[in-house]
Parts: C-alpha cells; sequence; structure tokens
C-alpha cells in the first residue's frame, strides 16, 4: 500500500501462467492466488476477486474507484466482475469471448453470491 494512495484500487487478475502484476505508483494493487491457481477456473477466480475486493473495503478501507484489470485467460475476470463495482476495466491480452459468454459468466456469478451469501457488490 504506498504511503500517498491516491484512493484507487486496481484488482489484478493474473494471467493462466503468470503471477505476473504490475508496480503500483499511488494505486493499492490487490490480486489473490484463486483456489485453482492454474487453468481455466474463470468462475472460481472471479468469486476470489470478488471476495478479495470485499475484504479490501473492510480491512483497508473503501477505495474512491476500483479498476478491474487482467492479463490471458483472467482478463475473462476482470470483464465478467460486475460493472457496479468498478469504475474501469483494463485487459492485457485478453482472450475474451464473445459479449453473450461474458454475460452469462456474470449471471452465474451474481447467482452464486445470493446463493452463498456474498455481497458481490462491496
Amino acid at each position: 500500500m504506498p504511503e500517498n494512495w491516491n484512493g484507487t484500487l486496481v484488482l489484478w487478475s493474473h494471467g493462466r501462467y503468470s503471477v505476473a502484476y504490475p508496480e503500483p505508483v499511488r494505486i493499492a494493487l490487490a490480486a489473490s492466488q484463486y483456489r485453482a491457481v492454474r487453468g481455466w477456473s474463470i468462475e472460481k477466480a472471479l468469486t476470489d476477486q470478488i471476495r478479495l475486493q470485499g475484504w479490501f473495503g473492510r480491512t483497508v478501507g473503501p477505495p474512491r474507484r476500483t479498476i478491474a484489470a487482467g492479463e490471458s485467460v483472467r482478463a475473462i475476470t476482470a470483464t465478467c466482475s460486475p460493472s457496479e463495482t468498478r469504475a474501469g476495466l483494463m485487459t492485457f491480452c485478453g482472450n475474451l469471448p464473445g459479449r453473450g459468454r461474458a454475460l452469462e459468466l456474470r449471471a452465474r456469478s451474481r447467482i452464486r453470491a445470493a446463493a452463498t451469501g456474498a455481497d458481490h457488490r462491496s
């Protein structure tokens, strides 16, 4: 957490084979390892990122803005994050599906959040 934090949180979704992340400057960077670190586990990664965003808000404090970002397969994770919880989106080398599939994955995550009591907006 930078001392001169500007209130921006980048919720980083690392790629399929990489746990590399951008170097933060005046921004907070939060990333999870996911329960399934490798492979095509979009739904688990998305659930973990939503939980991480909630943890950050409760533990560090609410950011003024959140930007979902991801590389490779995790660009899908970032894209499927609930749009009402983020101010922006950055994808790098995204392996993005058509809009219909992205919406389906987003709907599944919201249904799962509702069923488990997780707040997908925090």
